[in-house]
């Protein structure tokens, strides 16, 4: 199926913990490489690269975890939205584990790829993004960025379209629901930009009307 993306998120109900990343992004590259709906880990592989996990019980616990990650696109020819669990089965034995994964991975890795290379480090941030907002400036930002920051100046259209935004939003909602959750969540020390600067641009009469934005961005070094 042809599809034009819209939104692609990844969720997951929980504080997704550094050994969850290395462990989710193992699996993905796993399936992909072997561009099947399932793949065996074998001991022998598990033991190499997470031996804190390959007992029985220590597996079951992440399994169980990361059987929880779900994510979704948007088909805007078809006016589709799909959200599904990212692995379908685990299937624990002596020997290893077998993952299954949806029908829409492959879509679902083809569209998260469309745009930027995907890393582990993007991969983790983009999973410990709260908001939909957030997620998807990160997004833009991130394949836009030139060493270390950048500047997008969207159009209103392409704002609306790229964050998801309500089109009856306002500057004064915008303001209120979208940029500040995009400073809260995304600059801090702690976090992932130094500095988010947000320029409303000014014209139509008298220069009052917004006719669109400017983010001036800098990621933490």
């Amino acid at each position: 199926m042809e599809t034009k993306k819209d939104w692609i998120d990844i969720r997951y109900n929980g504080e997704f913990a550094p050994e969850l990343s290395d462990f989710l992004f193992f699996l993905i590259l796993k399936l992909r490489e072997s561009d099947e709906n399932q793949h065996f880990i074998d001991n022998d592989e598990l033991n190499k690269k997470f031996a804190d996990f390959s007992g029985p019980k220590e597996l079951d616990a992440l399994l169980t975890k990361l059987s929880t990650v779900s994510s979704g696109f948007r088909d805007n020819r078809q006016n589709l939205s799909y959200r599904f669990a990212l692995f379908s089965d685990f299937v624990i034995s002596e020997n290893g584990f077998t993952v299954q994964v949806s029908p829409y991975f492959n879509q679902w890795f083809d569209l998260l790829l469309a745009e930027e290379n995907m890393t582990q480090f993007y991969l983790e941030t983009y999973i410990n993004i709260g908001s939909r907002y957030a997620k998807e400036f990160f997004r833009k930002i991130a394949r836009n960025q030139k060493e270390g920051g950048g500047v997008w100046k969207p159009s209103l259209e392409e704002l609306y379209q790229t964050l998801d935004i309500p089109k009856g939003y306002n500057s004064t909602r915008l303001n209120q629901r979208v940029f500040n959750q995009l400073q809260k969540e995304l600059v801090g020390k702690d976090k992932i930009l130094e500095s988010l600067e947000i320029t409303a641009i000014k014209g139509g009469f008298k220069n009052l009307q917004v006719q669109r934005y400017e983010f001036d961005f800098r990621f933490l070094k």
